[in-house]
C-alpha cells in the first residue's frame, strides 16, 4: 500500500480519536439519604383527584437531563377499598424556575420539557397497599436541557390494577444541590399550592461532556498530526 495513503489514514484515525467526546452522567441534585428507605414522609391522594406533586430545585450545574430517580407509593386509606398497582404512567414536567414560582398557576412558568415514563409491577404481582419503590428512568431520549434553577412535577396515572390512590415519598434538604423545603401539591378539590416542610424525593443527573475549548484544542492538535503525516515530516 502507498505509504502516503497509510499515513493519511493513520492521521485521520488519530484526529478522530482526539476529538471523540466521552459523555458522562453527573448527579446534579439528590435528596435521597443512604439507608433512608422510608423517606421523611409519605404523601398521596385518591386517583380521582389527579394528584400532581413537585418541588423547586437548584442543580449544581445545568445541562441535558440524563437520568432521574423517583419514588411511587400505594397509600393505605382505611376509608376506601384499595388493591395493588400493576402498571401506570407518570408525566414529568420540568419548568424554568430562574424567576422563582411562589404561588398561582405553575403552568405559567416557562416549560422546558416533559417526559412520560412507565411503571410496571406485573412481574411481582403488583405494588401492594402500603408499599413504595425507588426507580431510575433514562431521560436521554427526551433531550431536555435545564438551567440551574428548575421546578419538577410528577403526575401518576394508574393504567391497570385495583388501587384507588397513589403517592410518593418526601425528603428533606438536598445532599447534592440545594432547595427550599417546599412541596407543590395540586388536586381537583383544593387546586394548587406550595407548602413548607418537605420536598419530593428526587435525584437528577445530566450528561456532561468536555468543554468546547478543550475539544477545539484537541481538534487542532489532531489536525497538526494529520498535516505532518501527509507531508512525511513525522517519521515512523
Amino acid at each position: 500500500m502507498n505509504t502516503t495513503l497509510v499515513k493519511l489514514i493513520c492521521g485521520i484515525v488519530l484526529l478522530s480519536a482526539v476529538t471523540t467526546v466521552s459523555a458522562q452522567s453527573t448527579v446534579v441534585y439528590n435528596n435521597f439519604r443512604p439507608g433512608d428507605l422510608g423517606g421523611t414522609a409519605l404523601i398521596g391522594d385518591a386517583n380521582s383527584e389527579h394528584l400532581i406533586l413537585g418541588s423547586p430545585v437548584t442543580l449544581t450545574q445545568g445541562g441535558t437531563l440524563n437520568t432521574i430517580e423517583l419514588t411511587l407509593s400505594n397509600p393505605t386509606y382505611s376509608s376506601r377499598p384499595t388493591g395493588p398497582i400493576l402498571t401506570g404512567t407518570m408525566q414529568l414536567s420540568f419548568y424554568d424556575n430562574t424567576i422563582p414560582y411562589t404561588s398561582g398557576i405553575l403552568a405559567n412558568q416557562p416549560l422546558l420539557g416533559t417526559a412520560n415514563v412507565t411503571w410496571d409491577f406485573t412481574a411481582s404481582g403488583g405494588l401492594g397497599v402500603g408499599g413504595y419503590v425507588f426507580q431510575y428512568f433514562d431521560l436521554t431520549a427526551f433531550n431536555i436541557t435545564v438551567p440551574l434553577d428548575i421546578f419538577v412535577t410528577q403526575q401518576f396515572t394508574e393504567t391497570s390494577g385495583t388501587s384507588s390512590a397513589n403517592g410518593i415519598l418526601c425528603e428533606g434538604a438536598a445532599l447534592v444541590g440545594t432547595s427550599p423545603n417546599e412541596i407543590y401539591i395540586k388536586t381537583d378539590t383544593y387546586g394548587e399550592n406550595l407548602y413548607a416542610g418537605y420536598q419530593i424525593g428526587i435525584s437528577l443527573a445530566i450528561t456532561t461532556v468536555p468543554e468546547p475549548s478543550t475539544l477545539a484544542l484537541a481538534a487542532l492538535g489532531g489536525l497538526g498530526l494529520l498535516l505532518k503525516f501527509q507531508s512525511g515530516r513525522l517519521k515512523w
